[in-house]
């Protein structure tokens, strides 16, 4: 567990780096670049069994910024996978299962439905 959780703070320290480089170029507003931090900062507090969701994220925030569809592709492609990965690895009853899936589903669409206001 300390290497896997040395990874994803390594990896959340990329994702922050690259968060505070887009916000440069975009020029964001204080409270809009305050959100973006605290989500990437989350997403590693969130995913610390789970790195390949910082490279997902990271991969595809750029993908935005730069407008590149291949880069678009591989964070998704690292979100389903380290995302499968994970799911199948854990030693959690089913149950238990559905209700993380249940939850994380639920937190997404709330996130969604805040950031298209």
């Amino acid at each position: 567990h300390t290497r896997t959780l040395a990874i994803t703070a390594l990896l959340t320290l990329l994702s922050l780096w690259a968060t505070a480089r887009v916000q440069r170029r975009m020029e964001m507003q204080p409270g809009e670049r305050l959100a973006m931090f605290a989500a990437a900062l989350l997403l590693g507090m969130l995913t610390w069994s789970s790195p390949g969701a910082c490279v997902g994220y990271t991969l595809l925030l750029f993908s935005f910024f730069y407008t590149d569809r291949v880069l678009g592709f591989m964070g998704v492609a690292f979100l389903l996978t380290s995302g499968s990965l994970h799911y199948y690895d854990m030693t959690w009853t089913l149950m238990t299962k559905s209700a993380a899936m249940l939850a994380s589903g639920v937190l997404l669409l709330a996130l969604a439905r805040v950031g298209s206001r």
